[in-house]
């Protein structure tokens, strides 16, 4: 499902590119594309405004000799900072994410190992490494952080936890470590049940 919300999400920015090129018909083909992937309400909004598009701005050119569709509608959020969503009133801008959420994705995803995703140390107990799952689970849960990267940063959270909390895993993972030669440790998803359940309680 993640996988083609992300290739909605690609169609999206492409057909909002070619609508801004003035490339109606590729913009209308990408924006159905989306919908039938993942739909959701700015893929139908955008595919809305396409179809306007085509009769009211035929035209208005831009420097380049396309129709002018950038002040139509936004295109995608690129860059770094916090993705921010706008309404009709540019004065009440609410950012989707915090810099601290961003910065938590970032991080997880920047580690080479499950004790370094935590933040803990080798020697850690099975309570030090739930308590610092909890911590992060909570910051990077999907339905609180919308960073981009966020769902990956969150299961690979709740992977290390479930691998440093099984004494026979962890004890592979310790002798192998990740690399190409570790063996594949399947997680159950019992165990990463009981990991969500205190993470979940908490977000209601």
């Amino acid at each position: 499902m993640d996988g083609n919300k992300d290739e909605a999400a690609r169609c999206i920015d492409i057909a909002v590119q070619a609508f801004a090129e003035g490339k109606m018909e590729k913009a209308e083909k990408f924006l159905l594309k989306a919908e039938k992937l993942f739909p959701t309400e700015r893929a139908k909004e955008l595919l809305s405004k396409v179809k306007t598009g085509n009769t009211t701005t035929s035209g208005r050119t831009g420097n380049n000799g396309g129709t002018n569709g950038a002040g139509y509608f936004d295109s995608s959020h690129s860059g770094d900072g916090p993705r921010k969503r706008k309404n009709s009133d540019s004065r009440n801008v609410e950012p989707e994410y915090t810099k601290e959420q961003l910065e938590a994705v970032r991080k997880v995803k920047g580690c080479k190992d499950y004790y370094e995703i935590l933040s803990i140390t080798k020697e850690a107990t099975d309570s030090e490494i739930k308590k610092s799952y909890k911590k992060l689970a909570l910051l990077l849960h999907p339905d609180k952080n919308k960073a981009p990267g966020a769902s990956d940063a969150f299961k690979a959270v709740g992977n290390a936890a479930a691998i440093l909390t099984d004494a026979e895993k962890r004890k592979q993972y310790d002798l192998y470590g990740m690399n190409e030669n570790t063996p594949v440790v399947m997680v159950s998803a019992e165990t990463h049940m009981n990991l969500d359940m205190h993470v979940d309680s908490r977000l209601k």
